[in-house]
């Protein structure tokens, strides 16, 4: 019925007495007037418990307002204060569902008290008769267990061949998991990575190929993120990549080889004769040569002998 504007129908059927009996229809268009008589009622109970590593936009629970005015329950809800870091929490117009739209943390606060705001609609012609009704709603805040990231391994050796410059090349995907409430995880190179020739694209590590001609190891740190708000933790991955540059063929050369013949080596052989005396015969001459020079000597003394006599002396001065 309200869907027809608050409209009945109805027929009137006039008859009148004799014979034959005689009668009427007389159609009827009744419109009512809504009266807005009664103020909204809150819930009779309004505590509700959320974790606190509720994701953004998850529902903690349903304020249910009751209205006796026609349309029955024909209410707005609306949150007091409206929604900030003080009161992360905000309830749908229409169907009152509080929903978080911030970060939430049990260690800074435990429980928050909400007030909604009961308006009823649809119910009076006149908006000035609007009713309405404040409601007191609680919140909890269940505590969760810190979890950080786990990837399995923690430490991977790779060996790659690099391709061409200017290639993207992928090495390895991480496999890691957060908690059971966890936002999707988060990957970053904080380490190891020189001249930038690796990147991330989500969980996929991604070489970046040089002209390297040695080859080279690389140590890699990355970081995996995890959790959601004021909760997020993190953990370190190592990598160690070792990459080995791409064989480059060789072009033919065009040099003339020249080939050099090796010499036989030509020895050339000297006999000489050696005369080898017996022992006799060098002692004899040993012998013979010391007797001529003890003679020689004393043919020489007495020459000198002989020229230092007085009268020769005399002979001579004169």
């Amino acid at each position: 019925m309200a869907a027809l504007g608050f409209q009945f129908t109805a027929t009137i059927v006039v008859t009148a007495g004799g014979q034959p009996l005689q009668s009427t229809r007389v159609p009827v268009l009744v419109t009512v007037t809504p009266v807005n008589e009664f103020r909204p009622v809150c819930p009779p109970s309004a505590t509700f418990t959320v974790p606190e590593t509720a994701a953004f936009g998850s529902v903690v629970g349903r304020v249910a307002g009751t209205d006796r005015d026609y349309p029955l329950d024909s209410l707005e809800y609306s949150l007091e204060g409206g929604s900030g870091l003080a009161q992360p929490f905000s309830i749908d117009r229409c169907t009152g569902e509080i929903r978080v739209v911030g970060p939430l943390d049990s260690q800074q606060q435990k429980s928050y008290r909400l007030v909604v705001r009961l308006m009823d609609i649809h119910n009076d012609l006149d908006l000035r008769n609007r009713q309405s009704r404040l409601c007191d709603v609680s919140v909890r805040l269940q505590a969760v267990p810190d979890q950080l990231p786990v990837c399995i391994p923690e430490v991977q050796e790779l060996r790659i061949t690099a391709g061409s410059p200017g290639s993207r090349q992928p090495v390895t995907g991480l496999v890691c998991r957060g908690g059971p409430d966890s936002a999707v995880l988060t990957y970053n190179i904080v380490g190891g990575n020189e001249d930038g020739r690796f990147r991330l694209e989500g969980s996929t590590l991604v070489y970046l190929p040089s002209n390297r001609a040695e080859p080279h190891p690389f140590v890699l740190l990355v970081e995996v993120w995890g959790g959601s708000g004021a909760r997020r933790r993190s953990s370190v991955v190592a990598l160690v990549v070792h990459v080995t540059p791409r064989s480059t063929p060789v072009p033919p050369s065009t040099t003339t080889q020249h080939t050099t013949l090796q010499k036989e080596p030509l020895v050339v052989t000297q006999t000489e004769a050696v005369w080898d005396p017996p022992v006799w015969f060098v002692v004899v001459l040993t012998i013979t040569g010391v007797l001529l020079l003890a003679t020689l000597g004393c043919m020489a003394r007495s020459l000198l002998c002989s020229n230092w006599a007085p009268g020769k002396l005399f002979l001579a001065k004169r």
